[in-house]
């Protein structure tokens, strides 16, 4: 790949559970990626350390690894719906664990 800056990088993350779980990733993974310009796009695999520079740069999650719910929430101000969304969330994930243990799938 040549030494020019291309506008945006798009690197596609393997799923935690092929990276041992740990969610950290060496200098030398080799992840996929697509870079484009106003002229061209390459596709390719390269180890993280020598991907190509970009502008800007997207990761883009396995879908394992996204997790993607719809809660129902108080009707609140803006400032302090944001305050209270962990909460609602962290409630919503437990009774979801909850359920599923009383299930008698576990």
């Amino acid at each position: 790949m040549s030494n020019r800056s291309m506008q945006r990088l798009l690197i596609f993350l393997p799923p935690r559970l092929g990276a041992g779980g740990r969610g950290q990733f060496a200098s030398g993974t080799v992840v996929p990626y697509v870079a484009l310009s106003a002229r061209e796009s390459t596709r390719g695999e390269a180890p993280v350390a020598l991907l190509p520079k970009a502008a800007a740069v997207d990761l883009v999650f396995d879908s394992s690894d996204v997790f993607i719910t719809a809660i129902e929430s108080p009707k609140l101000s803006e400032g302090r719906l944001r305050m209270a969304l962990p909460n609602i969330l962290e409630d919503r994930l437990l009774a979801e664990a909850k359920s599923f243990f009383q299930s008698g799938l576990f």
